[in-house]
């Protein structure tokens, strides 16, 4: 027997802005879900290396003989420094990986299977090779050739010594200890005879290969010059540095340039021009404008504008200008009468009379401003005259250069050919040198500096074996770990609750164990299940009273004096709990009275010995008064009332009017009034008994899929806007921890919550099995 923790939390008014609030899930705890099942992964573990043990025991044996082979690169007799040094660098790097490759190729191995005799051999010799050859071998034996060039090739493993760059170490793996030696020495043979045949062949070969192609080019190159000697003979391209100059292009570039400037220069004046013209028609100032004219003279960029008459009236505007600024800031302060306004017109008027005087004007008098638009004229007709002359030779000089591009794409096109073909011949010629160079070195050799050693064990792995195993288990534990998880719909732990239906943990009830304490009773005619009465000292008990204290001190100060008991499936143990705990309130000095709503399974009658002809449905459907059917328990200060007799339309029976009366009177009769109903998942009634109740105690059974079921019946209860004073959870394991007691007992949520299974019945079988105690009564 165990009970439960004191860690209870007073349950708290549920504001509106809480009500809304969704709850939130952490997810998946990877750690406590590996955490929680230590012993599926212990488990997993074992049979992970017992596989892999047995993986050992069933592999054959695996050996292999290994061999080092220095791989010595031709040395030339000339050397160069420092490039030399790093291109044989190169080129033995290279060198290494074609020979790495070879070693495993079936042109080796086909001649370490079948090697070749030298002509002349007896036949005793070729017998005794024969005799000796590998196909004899008792790995080998009975194969084909192709097959045994496929094991071998399989069996050889080539890579560079770590050592030094020019060390290729060797090995061969096989069952037999033997064989792997004389194998490895085999193709080794095979590989050295390989490279001793196919220099000198190779090198004449190459040497052939490259003269041919330094005719073939020399050949082309002649060809390329003579091309290119008639084509200059006839081009009227300009060559300079063996390059042809199209001469057209560069004279076409300097017109352009020339017609260019001139056309600016022809806007800018007609801008001007026409700007004085409109600026006249306007009434503009006839001096303000000359004297725009002579600052746009000044204009280093304009200054060549006018060359013949403007250069003559150069002089006269430089004395002219300042009079006629002396002038304008006089008539500010005179009239056009002063002696002063009229000096300054004299004199005026007599540098007008020499420039009419140096121009040779003859004509009617004219002022300043009308010769300098004159000038303007006189400029912008020759500008427009050399502006046609250049368009003309333009034109000309385009024909010409056009005609000379065909001649540039030939000279472009065999400047090319011939400079790709010397760079091919010099390439050719540094072979040949190098080819040369060559002939005094040594021919390339493979020396053995590490012999087959022999067979050697290397397989199977016992530590690689159980190791992989081992691992395998636990990658496989996990996983199914992950799953369960996943598949486990239970809470985990209490702050989930709380969190998940934003309600208080309000006491942890124990699972129910029928030990030697289960046989301590006071009375028969009360049930064994209610502890308190029967063992108000034992744990058990001690949690019914824990759920009795977190409601008293949750009131805090107001009134809770209705109380609904309900759950989400059958068999959560709510009927149980609302026993206990109307047995330790009334134990408590309180006057309660113990109310079964379960109109349709109802127990309370049985675990309390009491009568079942009378109860709720007797007040509300046929009128009885309240205290005729109220019943007295053998626990002091607890009143029952059970169901009564059966009615047809619980539902309806239950949303009466007559039955909302019932709950005021018992409400003023009693200090509590704890009702049973049934669970809200599985009939309506608790929601119709919800709206009359001054708060609901929700019994949760920590199940494999209780986590989606509770909220369910936690919306459900939002939705009816009924008042949830927290959540008892019933069946906890013993096993775990978590809490409790010191260190006695303790509790977690876990899958050793047992779940009580039970159904409730249709209308016809809760009237043959629920009744007949009754109906043999009467």
């Amino acid at each position: 027997m165990s009970t439960t923790t004191t860690d209870w939390q007073a349950p708290t008014p549920i504001t509106p802005s809480a009500t809304e609030e969704q709850p939130t899930d952490k997810g998946l705890d990877v750690f406590n879900a590996i955490m929680g099942r230590k012993f599926l992964v212990v488990a997993f573990i074992g049979i992970g290396i017992a596989l892999g043990h047995l993986y050992y025991t069933r592999q054959p044996p695996v050996y292999a003989s290994f061999a080092k082979v220095m791989v010595l690169r031709p040395q030339t007799s000339m050397s160069t420094g420092r490039d030399d040094r790093t291109t044989n660098s190169i080129n033995s790097v290279d060198l290494l990986e074609n020979h790495q490759y070879l070693l495993t190729q079936p042109t080796i191995i086909k001649g370490a299977v079948d090697p070749t005799l030298p002509e002349g051999a007896t036949d005793e010799e070729k017998l005794a090779s024969k005799e000796s050859g590998l196909l004899k071998l008792p790995t080998l034996a009975g194969q084909s050739k192709p097959s045994v060039i496929s094991t071998i090739a399989g069996g050889m493993r080539v890579q560079r010594s770590e050592v030094s760059e020019d060390v290729l170490e060797i090995s061969y793996s096989g069952p037999n200890a033997g064989d792997c030696k004389r194998i490895l020495i085999a193709v080794l043979d095979s590989y050295k005879t390989w490279l001793q045949s196919t220099q000198a062949g190779s090198r004449a070969e190459l040497e052939s290969l490259l003269k041919s192609g330094k005719t073939e080019l020399e050949d082309r190159l002649a060809n390329n010059r003579t091309e290119y000697d008639r084509f200059r003979n006839k081009a009227q391209l300009l060559f300079q540095d063996n390059k042809g100059i199209n001469y057209y292009e560069e004279r076409l570039r300097k017109i352009e340039d020339e017609r260019h400037l001139k056309m600016l220069e022809l806007q800018q004046l007609s801008v001007q021009r026409n700007a004085m013209k409109d600026a006249l028609a306007r009434g503009a100032s006839k001096e303000a404008l000359l004297l725009m004219a002579n600052m746009l003279k000044n204009d280093p960029e304009k200054s060549n504008q006018t060359e013949s008459l403007q250069a003559r009236m150069d002089p006269f505007m430089k004395e002219v200008t300042p009079l006629l600024v002396e002038r304008e800031t006089l008539l500010e302060t005179v009239g056009e009468g002063h002696p002063q306004i009229r000096k300054l017109d004299k004199r005026i008027e007599a540098l007008r009379g020499l420039l009419r005087q140096e121009t040779g004007d003859s004509g009617p008098k004219r002022d300043l401003l009308s010769i300098h638009l004159e000038s303007l004229d006189e400029r912008i007709t020759s500008l427009q005259n050399e502006v046609a002359e250049l368009n003309t030779g333009f034109e000309d000089v385009k024909a010409k250069a056009l005609s000379m591009q065909e001649d540039q794409r030939i000279d472009q096109r065999l400047t090319e050919e011939h400079n790709h073909l010397k760079q091919l011949y010099d390439a050719l010629v540094a072979k040949i040198t190098t080819l040369d160079l060559s002939k005094s070195a040594a021919p390339m050799q493979a020396d053995i500096l590490s012999e087959p050693t022999p067979g050697i064990q290397i397989g199977p792995s016992m530590p690689q074996a159980l190791g992989f195993g081992g691992f395998g288990g636990l990658l496989a534990a996990i996983a199914i770990a992950l799953l369960l998880e996943t598949a486990d719909k239970s809470f985990r732990n209490p702050d989930e609750i709380s969190r998940q239906l934003r309600l208080p943990v309000i006491g942890h009830i124990p699972e129910l164990a029928a030990d030697r304490d289960w046989k301590i009773v006071k009375d028969a005619k009360v049930d064994s299940s209610i502890s308190v009465h029967h063992r108000p000292k034992s744990r058990l008990a001690e949690s019914y009273r824990a759920v009795r204290a977190a409601i008293f001190f949750g009131m805090r100060g107001q009134s809770h004096r209705v109380l609904q008991v309900t759950s989400a499936n059958s068999g959560d143990g709510k009927t149980t709990l609302c026993c206990n705990l109307a047995s330790a309130i009334a134990m408590s000095g309180k006057r309660c009275l113990l109310v079964d709503c379960d109109l349709r399974r109802p127990r309370v009658h049985k675990l309390f010995g009491v009568s079942i002809d009378v109860g709720v449905a007797s007040v509300v459907r046929d009128g009885m008064d309240v205290p005729d059917a109220i019943q007295s328990t053998l626990v002091p200060n607890l009143d029952v009332m059970t169901v009564g007799p059966r009615v047809e339309n619980p539902a309806e029976l239950l949303l009466s009017p007559e039955f909302t009366v019932l709950v005021q009177q018992l409400r003023e009769k009693y200090d509590f009034v704890l009702m049973d109903t049934p669970p809200i998942l599985i009939v309506t009634d608790p929601a119709a008994v919800a709206a009359h109740v001054d708060g609901v105690i929700l019994v949760v059974r920590n199940t494999k899929r209780c986590r989606p079921q509770t909220r369910r019946v936690r919306e459900t209860l939002d939705l009816i806007g009924a008042r949830v004073l927290g959540v008892v959870v019933n069946g906890i394991s013993e096993r775990a921890a978590g809490y409790g007691y010191g260190d006695s007992y303790s509790y977690n949520y876990t899958t050793s919550y047992r779940s009580k299974s039970g159904k409730y019945y249709s209308d016809e079988r809760v009237g043959n099995s629920y009744y007949d105690d009754s109906r043999k009564r009467r």
